[in-house]
C-alpha cells in the first residue's frame, strides 16, 4: 500500500490519535494531506475534536481520581495551581474555553479542574465548544499555513520544512518547561 492510499485509509484516525497526544502537530500534518486531497478538512476538524476531547477527559478523570494527592506530590506546581484555582472561581468559563489555547498548561488545568467542584455534565459540555473552538482556530490556521508552506516550499527547498520544525519543537520544550 503506498502513502497515498494509506493516509486516505487511515488518515482520520491517525489524526484523532496524533491528537490525542499533540492536537497542533495533528492539525499541521493534516493540513498537508488536506492540501494534497487526501483528506476532507471538516473530517480532520471532527478527527482531531475526537482525539482532543479523549485527553481533556482522561485527564479531567484523572484529576477527579486521586487528582489532589497527584498534585500535592509535585510542589513545584503549587504556583501554577493557585492560579488555575482562582481562575476556575473568578472566571470559569472563559478559562474552560480557552485553557486549550495555554501551551505548557493545558493537562494541569485539566487536573486541577478535575479536583474542583465543577460537574461532569458542565465540564463536558463546555469541553465539547472548546475543543471545537480550539479545532476550527488551529484547523484553519494551519491550513493556512500550510498553504504558505506548500507555496514557498519548492523555491526555498527543505530549508524552510527544517526550520519550521525546529521552531515547533523548540516552542514545546520552552512550553513544557515553563520557560516559554
Amino acid at each position: 500500500m503506498d502513502m497515498s492510499a494509506w493516509i486516505s485509509d487511515y488518515g482520520y484516525w491517525a489524526v484523532a490519535f496524533l491528537a490525542f497526544w499533540e492536537g497542533e502537530i495533528a492539525l499541521i500534518a493534516a493540513s498537508f494531506a488536506v492540501h494534497m486531497g487526501l483528506l476532507s478538512f471538516p473530517a480532520v476538524i471532527v478527527s482531531a475534536s475526537a482525539g482532543a476531547l479523549l485527553i481533556d477527559h482522561t485527564f479531567f478523570l484523572l484529576g477527579r481520581q486521586g487528582g489532589q494527592r497527584l498534585l500535592m506530590k509535585r510542589p513545584h506546581w503549587m504556583q501554577k495551581i493557585g492560579l488555575i484555582h482562582r481562575l476556575i472561581e473568578h472566571h470559569q468559563v472563559p478559562l474552560m474555553l480557552g485553557f486549550r489555547f495555554l501551551y505548557g498548561l493545558r493537562a494541569l488545568t485539566l487536573l486541577v479542574l478535575g479536583t474542583s467542584a465543577i460537574g461532569m455534565l458542565r465540564f463536558s459540555l463546555l469541553d465539547v465548544i472548546a475543543v471545537l473552538l480550539w479545532a476550527m482556530v488551529m484547523g484553519i490556521a494551519t491550513y493556512y499555513l500550510g498553504s504558505l508552506i506548500m507555496h514557498y516550499l519548492p523555491q526555498m527547498g527543505l530549508l524552510v520544512l527544517i526550520a519550521f520544525v525546529l521552531l515547533l519543537v523548540t516552542a514545546k520544550k520552552l512550553a513544557f518547561s515553563g520557560k516559554g
